[in-house]
């Protein structure tokens, strides 16, 4: 029995690993024959390893210049022709269905990866986006006909156009938090069924209500244009039809919504609902159990717990749904104005009080993974608690850590004493990158900044100083040479002359943390360079801070005999326009045989700090030790 179970899965990661372009075919193949024999819960966990498998396969590269838009963003679109879709910004035309021609300079799309922080390219990947243009020119060659881009013109004439936008496209909605996530997941359309189905039921067979019910999710699917959510719903809907337990048919469910689009196996438009619907066939503590997971997918995706949201959630789908009935009423009745909208709007709002910023993925995680077995009754519920206790606290990130951070073409380092009991910034970064920063101090439970020091006042490494004061304690500001010490942890300036170039004033700092020195040459200049080694004896750097993100009028030959650092870091970012770092830096880097790590192509680098041993992970999964001795 165990080996005709396992048969299957082997040959399905066979085919996966070796043939890669069959697997789209070969595992929904695998899966239904799956289906047809066991009807088990083990084909839940086949989908999702299959899913994660073939959506880590890259999406080849390719540009189309004329398509149909398939999908609007607040600030993009997307046009589509023979399955290649491609991302297009600055283009006036947001017609849906219409077919437009772009000019402009195609690009691949990338982004630096980032531990805590967005990225744009794991998101086009589950859109299954092939390319970015920024339009120089575009105009539309042929109107769209269809039943979408007719109710588009419609909404386009209504005088509450903003808010039915909102409703029946999701667009225009700023939000970026979990209620924001609902409502791009169709959760709306679901309260809105769900609140139906409630006021049917007073007058109407329970048959009639499920044809009126499959009538509107139909309807919905042609004004959204088959999109995945819409697909979703769809499949929940068919679902309650098949013949089998709740087991199987939750299988059912997460494999037609992965046959559709396998690349959304990693969104949350996958996996809110489905882990839903599989809480509900795997545990006997429904509630406290979906209380953990709404906590646990706040917290990973977007490191905070608004707990109002935690408790109140179904009242909020509800409300969703209510906001979307009044739309429908708003469509005929424009006269009604947006009044009420707003009003359930602002309730929803008010549960944002209360919240937690903390992100689970940090060592802690493995201590609060053992919690379930010291107790023997009441699991669920202390779960639920401690996980909040160890969000609020930051006792998932127990270690003492410095980090490079990746914030784009700018320079920002953190220094973290074990459980947030000093942390330090080194520069703050450029400003439009401010959410990058915050996203990567919220996620660690930082509230409080002890000391910031400015290195000098460019745009690239002081520009979020004004918002970090006002939304963190900030203790105290350095911009001169002082020095700062504790037990763990010495930071010394060893700036002793001045010059005219304000980068070569720069300060410069040695730090000195768990027996790894560290050296820090800011934007400092070759000339910089030389004096200091005039000054101050350089000897066994463990860690090199490559000045001015690699410029090649930083990183001298003398620095580098000198200091003869095992591994230099470069703080630069992706594709910037200066070319860093240079060509010239790379190959001087390399002769001397120093490991070279990039905030461009690695991401947030972290060096972590122990009684034993210190090491370093990046946001790419690179991992190595930094020896003591």
């Amino acid at each position: 029995m165990f080996v005709n179970r396992c048969l299957p899965l082997f040959l399905n990661c066979f085919i996966i690993l070796y043939f890669k372009e069959y697997s789209y075919v070969a595992v929904p193949f695998l899966v239904l024959l799956w289906f047809y024999k066991y009807r088990d819960l083990t084909v839940i966990l086949l989908i999702i390893l299959s899913g994660l498998i073939i959506s880590s396969t890259n999406i080849p590269y390719a540009t189309i210049y004329e398509g149909k838009i398939v999908q609007l963003t607040t600030n993009s679109i997307v046009i589509e022709h023979k399955g290649v879709r491609t991302l297009v910004s600055n283009c006036k035309i947001r017609d849906y269905d219409s077919i437009i021609q772009v000019e402009g300079k195609g690009n691949e799309i990338q982004s630096a990866p980032s531990s805590f922080g967005f990225s744009f390219e794991t998101w086009a990947k589950q859109q299954s986006l092939n390319s970015s243009i920024y339009a120089t020119t575009c105009h539309k060659v042929k109107e769209g006909t269809t039943i979408r881009r007719n109710f588009q013109k419609i909404i386009e004439q209504h005088p509450q156009k903003e808010y039915l936008n909102k409703t029946f496209f999701n667009v225009s909605s700023d939000r970026e938090d979990f209620v924001g996530v609902l409502n791009a997941i169709g959760f709306p359309f679901v309260g809105f069924l769900l609140i139906l189905r409630k006021l049917l039921r007073f007058f109407m067979y329970e048959k009639s209500i499920r044809w009126i019910e499959g009538f509107l999710i139909f309807l919905n699917l042609l004004i959204t244009g088959f999109s995945f959510v819409s697909l979703r719903i769809l499949f929940s809907y068919l679902c309650r039809f098949i013949h089998g337990d709740s087991k199987f048919r939750t299988g059912c469910f997460g494999f037609l919504c992965l046959l559709s689009n396998i690349n959304q196996c990693t969104s949350l438009s996958f996996i809110i609902p489905f882990g839903f619907r599989l809480l509900q066939v795997t545990t006997n503590h429904k509630k406290i159990v979906r209380f953990l997971f709404i906590c646990v997918i706040q917290s990973f995706f977007f490191s905070k717990i608004h707990v109002g949201l935690v408790f109140f959630y179904f009242v909020i789908v509800l409300i969703q749904g209510l906001m979307t009935c009044y739309s429908i009423l708003l469509l005929f009745f424009p006269f009604l104005g947006s009044s009420f909208y707003e009003l359930l709007s602002s309730i929803v709002d008010l549960l944002h009080v209360f919240e937690l910023t903390g992100n689970p993925k940090g060592f802690g995680l493995i201590l609060y993974l053992l919690v379930p077995f010291c107790f023997k009754k009441h699991r669920m519920e202390a779960s639920l608690v401690i996980y909040l206790l160890f969000i609020q606290f930051g006792f998932f990130h127990p270690l003492s850590e410095l980090v490079f951070l990746q914030i784009g073409q700018g320079d920002s380092m953190l220094i973290r004493e074990a459980f947030n009991q000093k942390n330090i910034l080194i520069d703050t970064g450029s400003s439009k990158n401010y959410e990058l920063l915050k996203s990567n101090l919220e996620a660690r439970t930082i509230h409080k900044i002890d000391v910031i020091f400015i290195t000098h006042y460019d745009e690239d490494h002081a520009g979020n100083l004004g918002s970090l004061m006002n939304d963190f304690e900030v203790k105290e500001v350095i911009d001169t040479t002082d020095s700062f010490t504790t037990q763990k942890l010495k930071i010394e300036s060893l700036n002793q002359r001045t010059f005219e170039e304000d980068n070569d004033n720069s300060l410069i700092h040695f730090i000195q943390m768990n027996q790894t020195h560290f050296l820090m040459m800011a934007d400092a200049s070759k000339q910089v360079e030389h004096n200091l080694l005039k000054d101050k004896q350089l000897l066994n750097i463990d860690i090199l801070k490559i000045g001015h993100h690699g410029s090649k009028t930083s990183t001298s030959k003398a620095l580098l005999t000198k200091s003869r650092p095992k591994l230099a870091i470069i703080s630069s970012g992706l594709n910037n326009r200066y070319g860093h770092p240079h060509q010239e830096t790379l190959e001087l880097l390399n002769k001397f045989n120093v490991y070279t790590l990039n905030t461009a192509q690695d991401g947030d680098i972290s060096i972590f700090f122990t009684r034993f041993l210190n090491f370093i992970l990046t946001s790419r999964g690179k991992i190595g030790i930094i020896s003591r001795w």
